[in-house]
């Protein structure tokens, strides 16, 4: 999924939960778990389909599931979301 130099990643994606495609979204940001493992949790994610990618904080850099976005559903509101990028 390319080069992880970069100190900060960011989740953002469909939806206000996700920051509406807000390349450095501030609730997006994820923490270094170590060994290359970096994560962030969302609260209170509405039931919904939604879309996402990983960003450096801008569109220069980014990360989706081959040349798109990642997806996942929710069929029920979800009171912790964990997304992870290795």
């Amino acid at each position: 999924y390319g080069d992880k130099t970069s100190t900060a990643f960011y989740v953002t994606g469909s939806g206000a939960i996700l920051g509406n495609w807000d390349a450095d979204f501030p609730a997006g940001k994820m923490s270094n778990q170590g060994g290359g493992k970096f994560s962030v949790t969302f609260s209170n994610v509405p039931a919904g389909s939604y879309e996402y990618k990983v960003t450096s904080g801008n569109w220069n850099l980014s990360w989706g599931k081959g040349e798109g976005n990642f997806t996942f559903s929710i069929k029920a509101t979800s009171n912790k979301l964990k997304l992870c990028f290795i």
